[in-house]
């Protein structure tokens, strides 16, 4: 099909993208954009008390003000968490009458049910293909998608009909989409072979998922054909260390755009310019920093359920700050749970992030992916997945000499190395540094 009669097809949405694409040239001055996400908030947090029975109750329970004067003035408002969303299901879809929702996949041990219609997903194509335009990328340029949510579609005929929709929607949109679920040694070398062929504009995927790729075309020394469309490789859903973007780099020689967000707000910020300027979608969210560090939302569009003073139960580091938005960040460094603590040989234990524990492991040759596990208040076990069978004994070494560069008297015996065939994954196939169980 000619892309012609596909750019026809998906003529409202390119036509909205346009739109969104042209604020964010149009408005760079912070004192504006704060001044437009003020009035943003108070038309969206208005729509909220007045006509959703959640924030009506949710306003009068906290004695909250019907508008804000100062971006600040939020720190009054109470964290909106996943548990309270849980909670209060029968209040939010208003005893069932609501019937469209998105869901989480996971990753913090319990799926949560968000109200949801299709204007969602257009704000999100939205905000998802302003990012991308930043890097050269246009919507229906070839893509190589690796994807997770196969659940979602249920089983019957309903769920072949979703499945087929999806294939569907796949052609249109020039997309070869890849089983996130499998990604065993032996289905890595089909993946290659999809890869090769297709030449696509831009790789898609899991930060893990496409890390195992490109391990695996690094330590085979195999050939990518000619790429002579690939704009960049884009990460998303998982934490991306310094030394991921080091090897996507080096193997895919394009940039390497992070691509922030979660099922239940959208995409909230991209990449713009380098890989750790991350930009915030201020015109769709205003962003903060909460008292205890983790990075807060608060929907700006018109999107079905806003959420108001959202914990994404985060830890970024902020890059740029104008009256307490955020509007751009360098990193993402993880979730508040994965965090670790370790004994030491001095009977006591250090706190050391998990982040760390993967940039030390992803270094060893042939290991693609770790996750991690608290025992007790000191002991953590860590899991591998390698291409080989390793020597734990001279892994372990290793990690402990890393690991005593910055963190000295570490107890050996309060780590565990186990290698595995592969790692636990949450519902939307994404692997968690921590291992839930």
């Amino acid at each position: 099909m000619s892309s012609v009669i596909k750019r026809a097809l998906f003529q409202n949405r390119l036509k909205y993208l346009t739109e969104v694409k042209n604020r964010y040239p149009e408005i760079t001055n912070p004192d504006m954009i704060v001044k437009r996400q003020m009035e943003r908030f108070n038309q969206i947090w208005g729509y909220c008390y007045r006509t959703l029975p959640f924030y009506q109750g949710w306003k009068e329970f906290h004695h909250l003000p019907e508008r804000i004067d100062q971006i600040s003035d939020l720190k009054g408002f109470p964290v909106l968490t996943k548990k309270v969303i849980q909670e209060n299901q029968d209040r939010i879809f208003q005893q069932g009458r609501i019937k469209k929702w998105v869901s989480t996949g996971g990753s913090t041990g319990n799926p949560t049910k968000f109200p949801s219609d299709p204007q969602d997903a257009l704000l999100t194509y939205a905000d998802l293909y302003t990012g991308r335009s930043w890097w050269g990328i246009q919507p229906l340029d070839v893509s190589l998608l690796f994807w997770g949510h196969s659940h979602l579609f249920g089983s019957g005929i309903k769920g072949h009909l979703k499945n087929y929709k999806r294939k569907l929607s796949d052609f249109f949109l020039n997309a070869h989409r890849l089983n996130a679920y499998d990604m065993t040694v032996d289905t890595l070398k089909k993946y290659y072979e999809v890869y090769r062929r297709s030449n696509p504009a831009f790789i898609l995927g899991y930060t893990s998922c496409v890390y195992k790729l490109a391990k695996y075309i690094e330590e085979n020394q195999l050939d990518q054909g000619e790429k002579n469309r690939l704009k960049a490789v884009i990460v998303t859903s998982e934490t991306v260390t310094q030394n991921d973007v080091a090897l996507l780099r080096k193997v895919f020689s394009v940039p390497v755009v992070v691509e922030y967000g979660m099922a239940e707000t959208g995409v909230i910020g991209y990449s713009y310019r380098e890989t750790w300027a991350i930009k915030i979608f201020w015109d769709s969210f205003l962003a903060r920093i909460g008292e205890d560090g983790v990075f807060l939302v608060s929907t700006l569009s018109n999107r079905f359920f806003p959420l108001i003073n959202y914990d994404t139960n985060d830890v970024v580091t902020v890059k740029r700050m104008h009256e307490s938005s955020v509007l751009e960040i360098s990193s993402i460094q993880g979730r508040k749970s994965e965090a670790l603590k370790i004994g030491t040989i001095q009977r006591s234990y250090l706190e050391l992030s998990g982040i760390l524990v993967v940039h030390i492991l992803k270094a060893y040759p042939h290991i693609f992916s770790i996750q991690f596990e608290q025992l007790n208040s000191c002991r953590i076990r860590i899991h591998l997945v390698a291409d080989r069978i390793l020597d734990l004994n001279e892994v372990k070494r290793y990690f402990m000499k890393e690991l005593g560069k910055d963190y000295k008297g570490v107890d050996v015996d309060c780590v565990e190395i186990l290698q595995a065939k592969s790692l636990l994954k949450t519902l939307a196939g994404k692997e968690g540094l921590m291992c839930l169980k």
